[in-house]
């Protein structure tokens, strides 16, 4: 389970409450926790991008090369897209050819991977709103969208061949 919020105003507490009067809710998770599973942790949320994501023979796959906010909900399938279009580069060339095809794995996966993670920031731009007005009026206005028009440019982004 993830939950999201400014760091200084989130805690185990804040959490708990949160679950109180929805049923289950958290405070049915908290309960139903594993005795000896860890406490709860709390961890920035990052993304990053490198400058360039192949040296030589090594290139960085998935979260490694393009990381992305948990608000989109595409970093496993970027990571996977990325790996079978390593391996399609891969596989049309020998030895000698690793780093060409590289390149070419960079060249046909960047602007795809980047592109979903700045919609995930957009996203998390939304998300992620400290005044209580705004989120008020956000609120309201998510009222009449549907899931897919809010994720309609990662979706149009899915459509496209990799």
């Amino acid at each position: 389970m993830i939950a999201a919020g400014p760091v200084d105003e989130i805690g185990h507490e804040v959490l708990a409450e949160v679950g109180v009067g929805t049923g289950a809710g958290l405070a049915g998770l908290f309960a139903a926790k594993p005795a000896g599973d860890k406490d709860m942790f709390f961890r920035k949320l990052e993304d990053c991008r490198v400058p360039r994501w192949s040296k030589g023979r090594v290139v960085p796959m998935g979260d490694s090369a393009c990381a992305f906010l948990p608000t989109a909900g595409v970093g496993a399938s970027t990571a996977m897209e990325s790996a079978a279009v390593l391996g399609d580069e891969l596989g049309r060339t020998d030895a000698m050819g690793v780093e060409l095809a590289l390149r070419h794995y960079e060249t046909r996966r960047r602007k795809r991977a980047e592109g979903a993670q700045t919609a995930s920031r957009r996203i998390a731009g939304l998300m992620f709103v400290k005044s209580t007005p705004v989120a008020w009026g956000r609120d309201q206005l998510m009222k009449f969208y549907s899931i897919a028009e809010f994720a309609k440019e990662i979706e149009l982004s899915l459509t496209e061949p990799i």
